[in-house]
């Protein structure tokens, strides 16, 4: 068997039939893949749902557990997984038709330890219309994603790779990165495998306080993980300090959406918790350094919007910085040391 797809399923009734359609519509034997849908304690019809499609298609398979959130449930798929490679997918996403032979012969072909596939984003309605009806389009996002990425199975067990669990935000980029610690090599299929469904009502895009102070704390968990990686010489690289940096411009990026007297709570733990740790000059490896080097830049720019978020003015700069990302000013503050060096070249609008 070469292939796993894991699908973590909560309370999306309206959307899994159209996934499992997707991912039995294949080129391949049935006895060549399996689906794993694990469903994370719904309360819609969901589990009636997989139930009757795991009676009619014997590659389904389905494990109902108590819920646990996403990280659990993804968990509960790698220890079920037989297959020699692992796909993610989302429950309201699709895949494309009559792709996994094209899928197994790159694998075949490139014996590599990470496929990347290209993604297709769009709204819900367009996407199902495209993917249902087997018309193939170029891909419109890049493919640094972990539903993007089909993984091997071996690599995964032999690390004991696994989701964070209490994590809900950016726990797939960190599973990602931490599988790239171990395994380097990647290769790319060139067209569009993955229809991701912009879905309004689901947790990364629904933006009420509960589920933002969800998300900081996340990215918390996340920047003190890395931190506390970022001391082992296996993670101490480029692919560790680049989550590290997007984990605290995700935590810097959130902070202004919360009402400032809200935001002040997590705002002082920002400023005393040290989630810039600095980079030491030459202690990764000479291809690494350039990224190191940016990634140093960033940190420099972090620094100064961390100061500040001691004081009321630090709410005031981080939100001005979201608000005006796309102009002059926001670019400033954004990369504040490029202004210094050559600040009549940002003032004209060269950038």
């Amino acid at each position: 068997m070469f292939l796993s797809m894991i699908i973590p399923v909560y309370n999306t009734e309206r959307f899994i039939s159209s996934c499992l359609d997707s991912c039995l519509d294949q080129n391949v034997s049935k006895d060549d893949y399996e689906i794993i849908c694990i469903n994370d304690g719904s309360a819609d019809n969901s589990l009636s749902v997989l139930k009757a499609y795991a009676e009619k298609y014997p590659n389904v398979v389905v494990i109902d557990k108590t819920n646990g959130g996403v990280c659990a449930a993804r968990n509960a798929g790698l220890d079920a997984a037989r297959a020699e490679h692992i796909m993610f997918i989302d429950s309201d996403d699709m895949i494309a038709k009559n792709v996994l032979k094209a899928v197994k012969e790159r694998l075949e072909e490139t014996n590599c330890g990470r496929l990347t596939v290209g993604l297709f984003e769009g709204e819900s309605r367009l996407v199902e219309e495209i993917a249902a009806g087997g018309k193939e389009v170029p891909p419109n996002r890049s493919s640094s994603y972990l539903v993007t990425s089909i993984l091997r199975a071996d690599i995964i067990k032999e690390h004991n790779i696994r989701f964070v669990e209490g994590i809900t935000h950016g726990e797939d980029i960190l599973f990602l990165f931490e599988y790239m610690n171990y395994c380097r090599d990647a290769v790319s299929l060139p067209r569009t495998v993955y229809f991701y469904r912009r879905n309004p009502d689901s947790v990364t895009n629904t933006t009420n306080e509960k589920n933002l102070i969800n998300c900081i704390n996340s990215l918390f968990t996340s920047i003190a993980l890395m931190k506390e990686r970022y001391s082992d010489p296996v993670f101490r690289n480029a692919i560790t300090l680049e989550f590290w940096a997007n984990s605290v411009g995700g935590l810097l990026n959130e902070l202004p959406k919360l009402e400032p007297n809200e935001a002040r709570v997590y705002e002082k733990r920002a400023a005393a918790s040290d989630v810039c740790p600095k980079i030491k000059p030459g202690e990764l490896k000479k291809e690494e350094r350039k990224t190191a080097r940016t990634i140093r830049r960033r940190a420099a720019c972090y620094r100064f919007f961390i100061f500040f978020l001691r004081y009321r003015i630090g709410h005031t700069l981080l939100t001005v910085r979201k608000k005006y990302h796309n102009s002059t000013l926001g670019y400033i503050l954004t990369h504040p040391r490029r202004f210094i060096k050559n600040p009549k070249k940002y003032l004209s609008g060269q950038k």
